[in-house]
């Protein structure tokens, strides 16, 4: 059972995280991703300032490679021109994730068990390929993207199957395409996951060599990861682990002091809608405050209008939690354990709100 911490914390407390410093909350703090466009949507009056590629255009196609340059160097732009133009009216911030491979640009057969299928998995043959797309992408929207994120997943076999060395070059490809065409620009780094192969396929990634003169730790301006409590949900601890995990894979190459973003995190296992709204709402409360005290520069939410995964429709827990949170500033935060299997975590608002959020019998 999910409830607001009323009674007196048991004696036996573990201090996992207190917040470094306070920090300002505002719109641009949070993101959200949708499968359709937000003005279609029968809740879109939310409160957010980021928006990241992955998946959908608002039209039924996922944004990728393989949707955009449907041969080589034939491209169809208009599902994701409906996009972007429709969320840089809309004053967004918006993230452009690169990957999903077209079938023409790899000779060899599919490795199977794609996400987007075919051969959408497997690293591309030419270089030159991959800097054509770049290219052409960041031409095209360089005056309304300013945030360009390396490849989703790579520590999943149905997003990816090339060795960490690959990717570290496409990393530092898709950089220095990025930087030549728009210097002013960010590059987040691929985006790893989970606290279990994430942790290995992300510290694999930032020793292998780029292919040149460095490694993969040489190519991004913010560590990107998608902050999922993947073994359960309910196990908030997870998440935890998974960022001073993260934080020490990137300290131990020198890039300890880069921001981080969560540019996807939710509810997968179990899914979101098994659980009533109550155990919702708190869900969302206790992973979102858990993920700002521990010090996540930005975090997006993985979907708002997924039939599984995403609030059910015309709940306002999440415009509930904005307005505790936007335009304030947390002045002191704490997650911890109590009673070995008790979460709490808890914050000081500079409004002199504290708010206080628990889980008791974590799976």
């Amino acid at each position: 059972m999910f409830a607001r911490q009323t009674n007196a914390v048991a004696s036996k407390t573990c201090v996992l995280a207190n917040l470094s410093a306070p920090r300002s909350i505002t719109e641009k703090t949070f993101g959200m991703h949708f499968h359709d466009l937000p003005g279609s949507l029968t809740d879109p009056a939310l409160t957010y300032g980021v928006v990241r590629s992955l998946d959908y255009d608002g039209q039924g196609s996922p944004i990728g490679w393989k949707y955009i340059e449907t041969s080589n160097g034939v491209y169809n732009w208009s599902p994701s021109d409906n996009w972007v133009n429709y969320h840089h009216a809309a004053g967004k911030d918006i993230v452009w994730n690169f990957g999903i491979t077209p079938d023409w640009a790899v000779s060899a057969g599919a490795v199977g068990g794609a996400g987007y299928g075919g051969k959408s998995n497997m690293p591309p043959d030419n270089n030159a390929d991959w800097i054509d797309y770049i290219t052409q992408v960041v031409t095209r929207y360089k005056d309304k993207i300013k945030f360009w994120e390396g490849w989703n997943e790579p520590n999943l076999p149905k997003y990816w199957t090339g060795t960490s060395a690959r990717m570290a070059e496409l990393q530092r490809l898709l950089y220095q395409t990025v930087k030549s065409i728009d210097p002013s620009a960010t590059v987040l780094s691929p985006c790893y996951t989970s606290v279990f192969s994430g942790i290995a396929g992300v510290t694999s990634y930032l020793s292998a060599s780029d292919g040149a003169s460095g490694h993969g730790k040489d190519w991004f301006d913010v560590a990107s990861y998608h902050a999922y409590a993947n073994d359960d949900c309910r196990r908030i601890t997870s998440l935890e682990r998974m960022t001073r995990e993260f934080r020490a894979a990137l300290a131990a190459v020198g890039k300890g002091a880069l921001p981080i973003w969560s540019s996807e995190f939710g509810f997968i296992n179990p899914g979101y809608k098994t659980f009533d709204q109550t155990t919702q709402r708190q869900l969302m409360r206790l992973h979102v405050l858990t993920l700002l005290v521990l010090g996540w520069d930005r975090i997006i939410f993985y979907s708002w209008d997924n039939g599984t995964i995403g609030p059910d429709s015309g709940s306002q827990m999440w415009q509930e939690l904005m307005s505790d949170l936007v335009g304030h500033e947390i002045v002191t935060g704490s997650v911890k354990v109590y009673a070995q299997t008790n979460f709490l975590v808890s914050v000081t608002m500079s409004n002199g709100r504290t708010m206080t959020e628990s889980f008791a019998g974590m799976p």
